[in-house]
């Protein structure tokens, strides 16, 4: 008989800024902590004062905490010392610098109590923090509420790539390891491991890990945070965790491993080619750097066409570059238009202009009696698709296009990702009129209407905060599918507050500096 009801692992390292927050959150739970919790403190040679901090907590619960100290050996380590000494029916796994709400494993508890017994794995909410504030888009899983997931037919969002914030039975995750040799995404190896016994997964929407996201120049905190310019994040991640499942899983009749692991692969190469800040090359040896391209054409090759087109948390640009990657080609010199407006490649769509076609906005300029915009469209624009822009219902003249390979992080591993297509926008200052600018896309018979037009960066949308920005003479106010300019001495004359519009428009500009 289990001595508790849930176990927490918490490896350590240099945690001393946060590891209280940390304990308080898990002796606050609403659960009890005295009656179902056991923490356990995995100690993995911080050199700072965590050791005193762990004591100190352990002396006043002699009977909850389990103190473990080891030579530093790494998260994955520290991680399997913990399972071993852990005594509850159900794991869970939290982070030195993270914390966790009162009723999270309250939430967990009541799940597994009513849960089919083979669902061996339950997550909840995960919420950054710190330098940014964001729920993360696999969090997309939660909208319908707590329930289990059957992973054999997976949804795009359904992927569980941490081991936080993870609660797993007892006797599952003693039957399986974290890969020591690597440090990086190693519980997502456990986590693929561990699901891979019955492809369930419980969703929890009642609880939330707090994840920090921490500043750059702070990143000793959670031995658990990588670093982009070590070499064994290009030589272990890929090899020994991404090809590792992938190969592990692998369907005998289709040669293929089941789509959520190929999402799994997907989701590490999304962090590590398109939002890493990093070369590889300059990271990696000459033959390292060969080996590493040539074990990332392996992932791809595991990973059907349908699915890198399938896996909507790549953009167009992204799943293009990756069929490319993978076909050693450039498909979009294969790829058609339907008659629907559809680009399409070997029967699979890649992306509906007519409907998903976005611009975004880089610069809003007053300068010479002119306001001057400039941006561009995330989609492919061919030949065949002419772009315009109008103001009140008239075309603008004083538009451009240009044409031109874009440098992205993906072309890190020396390929040119997409092309992209920019525009420049000039527009002389009236005051006596109201200006509303939309972009028209046009292909032959066609005619649609650019759906959105959004500011560049995009963290007022995802904040859901939208600002009021003056340029010297001119608000700009964004809607839907177009711009506003209000000449100034226009507003001065309506007195409306701007708050009032804030439900039907994101306002925004660009402070001049």
């Amino acid at each position: 008989m289990k001595s508790h009801l849930v176990s927490i692992v918490v490896p350590i390292y240099n945690a001393e800024k946060y590891l209280g927050q940390c304990i308080e959150s898990i002796l606050d739970q609403d659960i009890g902590f005295k009656k179902n919790i056991e923490l356990v403190l995995v100690n993995d040679g911080s050199e700072d004062s965590s050791a005193e901090i762990c004591k100190e907590y352990q002396k006043q619960f002699p009977k909850n905490i389990n103190y473990i100290e080891q030579e530093n050996a790494g998260a994955s380590e520290a991680r399997n010392v913990g399972i071993e000494e852990a005594s509850g029916e159900y794991i869970g796994f939290v982070d030195a610098d993270d914390y966790i709400s009162k009723e999270t494993l309250s939430s967990v508890a009541s799940y597994f109590e009513t849960a089919p017994t083979n669902v061996d794995v339950a997550v909840v909410r995960v919420i950054l923090f710190g330098e940014k504030n964001t729920e993360r888009p696999i969090n997309k899983k939660f909208e319908d509420g707590t329930r289990t997931i059957d992973l054999l037919q997976p949804q795009w969002f359904d992927i569980c790539p941490r081991v936080a914030p993870a609660f797993i039975r007892s006797e599952v995750a003693k039957r399986h390891k974290f890969e020591k040799s690597t440090r990086f995404y190693e519980d997502s190896r456990y986590m693929g491991d561990v699901l891979s016994e019955n492809m369930k997964l419980g969703v929890i929407d009642e609880g939330i890990y707090f994840n920090r996201k921490h500043e750059e120049d702070n990143r000793n905190a959670s031995i658990t945070t990588g670093a982009t310019t070590e070499r064994r994040f290009y030589t272990d991640s890929p090899e020994k965790v991404s090809l590792y499942l992938l190969e592990k899983y692998k369907d005998i009749k289709t040669g293929l491993p089941h789509v959520y692991f190929q999402y799994l692969a997907l989701y590490e190469i999304r962090w590590r080619m398109f939002y890493n800040q990093n070369s590889p090359k300059e990271v990696l040896s000459t033959a390292d750097y060969t080996r590493y391209r040539k074990v990332n054409k392996k992932i791809l090759d595991l990973i059907s066409d349908k699915t890198l087109v399938d896996f909507k948390l790549n953009n167009v640009w992204q799943r293009v570059y990756l069929l490319n990657r993978k076909h050693q080609k450039d498909i979009l010199t294969e790829a058609v238009y339907n008659k629907k407006g559809k680009l399409t490649w070997c029967g699979l769509v890649i992306f509906n202009h007519m409907k998903k076609m976005q611009a975004r906005i880089s610069s809003i300029k007053e300068a010479d009696g002119n306001i001057l915009i400039e941006g561009y469209f995330l989609e492919f624009i061919f030949k065949d698709i002419t772009v315009k822009a109008k103001i009140n219902s008239k075309l603008i003249e004083d538009f451009t296009l240009r044409h031109h390979a874009i440098e992205t992080t993906a072309t890190k591993l020396e390929d040119k990702a997409y092309k992209r297509t920019s525009y420049k926008i000039k527009i002389p200052v009236d005051s006596k009129d109201i200006r509303r600018i939309k972009f028209i896309a046009n292909r032959g018979d066609k005619t649609w209407r650019v759906k959105r037009v959004s500011p560049y960066p995009m963290r007022d949308i995802y904040e859901q905060t939208p600002t009021k920005i003056r340029l010297e003479k001119n608000i700009v106010i964004i809607e839907e599918s177009s711009i506003i300019i209000f000449p100034n001495n226009f507003i001065s004359k309506m007195r409306f507050s701007i708050s009032a519009v804030r439900d039907h428009l994101l306002i925004w500009s660009k402070e001049r500096g």
